[in-house]
């Protein structure tokens, strides 16, 4: 009976999803935790990375519990257990995509440098995953890291700012063999190429007195500083750069500028129009063709700042309070599809990182906050999503957080990650998300 329940029904019915860890009585919000999608339930306090506890489940390689700080166990956004036979080191927070390729290969990740007597907590920060540890207070990017340890660079210790050294989350330290200019958060994957060509970086734009800690901002990688005030997005500048654009300064919003992570300002030759937070990569295309994108709504007199919203790129306005994802929305415009306003949430909106509003002609239940990469494909094939899990009276806002694009709903405080339950719906595994023993 095992055999025939194994090969007939499979993950269907016997790959269960476990309940989330419930930490401090409120379920668990991390950004990158999800329930066990294996047979085997999380060790309590455990936050293992969805994209690489699926390849070790598969496997047969069992995860071990995350390292507890504090009494309460380990909250950094992309950290991961050891999904190798090997337990953490203690104290370490190690990147999953990067700790994934040096445990086959067989380098043994240092432990983080102590901060503060708690360990190094930033979100994209790693451990050295070669044979030497980090240089006291730096903060590496990873996915850098390993390409200069291979390349023998030696990094530069952080920048310390008020004593306790730089966290932002895209912050990488210096991985050529000079330190950074003093107050300075380079985009890595940017400074990267900068180096090579030998593109000196300027030091940030200081604001109150503590400079810029936007979490994807990035300072002028080119041989000119960026104009005060000005956030832009790394990714678009440098072909602005190349192609001699001068990026306009940003708009002042309560005198301080705007600090939303995924905002960038104008890299044309025209400025935003007052209060706009567009998204960069949907921005460059409607600039190429001459569209010109309109002011955001404002919410509290102070303007829409959700991560992921982009006004309208096109000749339309958003709905009043709707924040939609931009990826999502260019195709919907191009195809005519009129997206629904946003459903609110004591009073202001929905402020989700990772929300979009309805790109269908149905709008959300209320409540919802459905992730836009996955609803749309299943809003193309007819899978209606069910409203979110209530939690503490105002529903669900973790930022990876997807509600069931099945027929089924989510069992209450799950917290499921949208890119892993996408190959289980799109292969018929209409989950049963209950604790079966």
């Amino acid at each position: 009976m095992d055999t025939f329940k194994r090969k007939t029904l499979g993950r269907w019915l016997w790959d269960r999803p476990q309940p989330s860890v419930v930490q401090e009585g409120r379920g668990s919000l991390d950004q990158a935790t999800t329930l066990c999608f294996s047979r085997t339930t999380w060790i309590e306090g455990s936050d293992h990375n969805p994209q690489l506890i699926k390849k070790a489940v598969d496997r047969g390689v069992r995860p071990q519990p995350s390292v507890v700080q504090e009494g309460r166990g380990s909250r950094g956004q992309t950290t991961a257990l050891c999904c190798s036979r090997r337990p953490w080191i203690e104290g370490s927070d190690h990147s999953p995509l990067l700790f994934k390729k040096d445990v086959d290969q067989g380098v043994r990740p240092q432990p983080t440098v102590d901060q503060e007597g708690r360990g190094s907590s930033g979100q994209t920060t790693a451990l050295c995953c070669s044979r030497r540890p980090w240089i006291e207070g730096s903060d590496h990017s990873p996915q850098l890291f390993k390409k200069d340890v291979d390349r023998v660079v030696r990094t530069q210790p952080t920048v310390d700012q008020e004593g306790r050294g730089s966290r932002g989350q895209t912050t990488a330290l210096c991985c050529s063999r000079r330190p950074w200019i003093e107050g300075s958060d380079h985009s890595p994957l940017l400074f990267k190429k900068a180096v090579d060509r030998g593109v000196r970086p300027q030091p940030s734009v200081v604001q109150e007195g503590r400079g810029s800690r936007g979490q994807t901002t990035a300072h002028c990688c080119s041989r000119r500083p960026w104009i005060e005030g000005s956030d832009h997005s790394p990714l678009l500048i440098k072909r602005d750069v190349d192609r001699v654009v001068r990026p306009q300064p940003t708009v002042d919003q309560e005198e301080r500028g705007s600090s939303g992570q995924d905002t960038a300002h104008c890299c044309s030759r025209r400025t935003w129009i007052e209060g706009s937070d567009h998204s960069p990569l949907l921005f460059k295309k409607d600039v190429d063709r001459g569209v010109r994108p309109q002011p955001t709504v404002v919410q509290e007199g102070r303007g829409s700042r959700g991560q992921d919203t982009a006004h309208c790129c096109s000749r339309r306005t958003w709905i009043e309070g709707s924040g939609h994802s931009p990826l999502l929305f260019k195709k919907d415009v191009d195809r005519g599809v009129r997206t629904q306003p946003t459903v609110v949430q004591e009073g202001r909106g929905s402020r989700g990182q990772d929300t979009a509003h309805c790109c269908s002609r149905r709008t959300w239940i209320e409540g919802s906050g459905h992730s836009p990469l996955l609803f749309k494909k299943d809003v193309d094939r007819g899978v209606r999503t069910q409203p979110t899990v209530v939690q503490e009276g105002r529903g669900s806002r973790g930022r990876d957080t997807a509600h069931c694009c099945s027929r089924r709903t989510w069992i209450e405080g799950s917290d499921h990650i949208p890119f892993f339950l996408k190959k289980d719906v799109g292969c018929g595994i209409g989950r049963i998300p209950l604790l079966f023993k």
